[in-house]
């Protein structure tokens, strides 16, 4: 039975960084490559909702065959990619979400025009707000529902994401100070001409591994 853990400890952050780092050094050019593509398919909005819950697995996949010593060869980081029925589930519902969260704004913003009104002019503007809170509940499901699917086989992806949402707000304050980290890498993994980017872009996807080993406890 899976448990969420609701009393992560604060230094947990810096040790879930500091783990992914030790991973990443294992395989670098195979952590890189997927990272890439992983980033590149997250351009296109609606394939890149599908394929994001399968590239988080991927990473998840390797990173727990490196910490069992199994190998990982360059040629095989792409074996399997579409062989757990659960996580491809996930990535079905994920994308419908977030069809229909694109076509609502669509309409809505279709109606405001007709009323002489440009709601996405700014950041702050109603329609970005009306939409700002569901987006924020779908990225807290799917953060780590995909490894829930993943190591779970018998969990649904709706009940995945459930639970995902809940592990996020019962470890709330760990998990704000970690997106300050979060923040403060990134800035400076832009400020070598962005060259940081290929080595702390995947290292965020190998973090969210430990994130779900800290949030959650097999009973």
């Amino acid at each position: 039975m899976l448990l969420i853990n609701r009393s992560v400890e604060l230094k947990s952050s810096l040790e879930w960084i500091k783990a992914s780092f030790t991973i990443f050094r294992e395989k670098p050019l195979q952590f890189m490559v997927l990272g890439f593509f992983s980033t590149l398919v997250s351009l296109l909005p609606l394939l890149g909702a599908f394929m994001a819950p399968l590239f988080l697995v991927r990473f998840a996949v390797i990173t727990q065959k490196i910490e069992q010593n199994e190998p990982v060869l360059f040629s095989a980081i792409f074996d399997d990619f579409f062989a757990n029925h659960q996580v491809i589930r996930l990535a079905f519902v994920n994308l419908t979400i977030t069809l229909i969260i694109f076509v609502l704004q669509y309409i809505l913003e279709y109606k405001f025009k007709l009323n002489g009104m440009n709601l996405k002019s700014s950041p702050l503007s109603p329609l970005n707000l009306i939409f700002f809170i569901p987006s924020l509940i779908l990225q807290m499901a799917l953060w780590l529902s995909p490894l829930i699917c993943l190591f779970n086989p018998n969990i649904e992806p709706l009940s995945a994401m459930v639970m995902s949402i809940k592990a996020c707000g019962f470890n709330i304050v760990t998990l704000l100070v970690y997106s300050i980290l979060i923040i403060f890498f990134t800035i400076i993994a832009i400020l070598p001409i962005g060259l940081g980017l290929l080595v702390w872009l995947p290292m965020m996807s190998i973090i969210t591994y430990f994130i779900y080993r800290s949030v959650f406890i097999n009973n």
